[in-house]
């Protein structure tokens, strides 16, 4: 595992203990941390995908962030995040192909724009970083 995504991990942890969520790293492919869960009576796993800084979009475009996860990633909550501005956005995996902008029989491409100048795609789906906040 290289350092930026232990870094992404670690990060997740640290805002999961801050809410009061212990959480544990896992051994499964496709999981990095298991939360025990009791109103679910079972274990959460999450997938964690991580960015250092924005990038531009097609190499020479407006800034972006950009994760892809495999339709077929046994998690139950995904965290994408930006190491940059240390933040982080959960998604519930089984939500994610409502939400992310582009997707295929082998994963989803999930997108955000942290320029506010970025126009407003024509299908709806959020491409701001701020509109995913919620």
């Amino acid at each position: 595992m290289n350092q930026i995504s232990q870094s992404g991990i670690l990060l997740v942890q640290s805002k999961l203990r801050t809410a009061g969520v212990k959480s544990f790293p896992s051994a499964r492919p496709g999981v990095d941390l298991k939360a025990p869960s009791e109103s679910l009576g079972r274990e959460i796993k999450i997938k964690v995908t991580t960015n250092l800084r924005p990038k531009p979009s097609g190499g020479k475009g407006r800034l972006h962030q950009g994760w892809r996860v495999t339709t077929t990633c046994p998690s139950d909550l995904v965290a994408f995040v930006d190491l940059e501005t240390s933040r982080v956005w959960f998604i519930r995996m089984k939500e994610l192909p409502d939400i992310a902008q582009q997707h295929s029989a082998r994963g989803y491409h999930l997108f955000m724009s942290v320029d506010p100048e970025q126009p407003t795609r024509a299908d709806r789906r959020p491409v701001h970083d701020y509109r995913f906040e919620q």
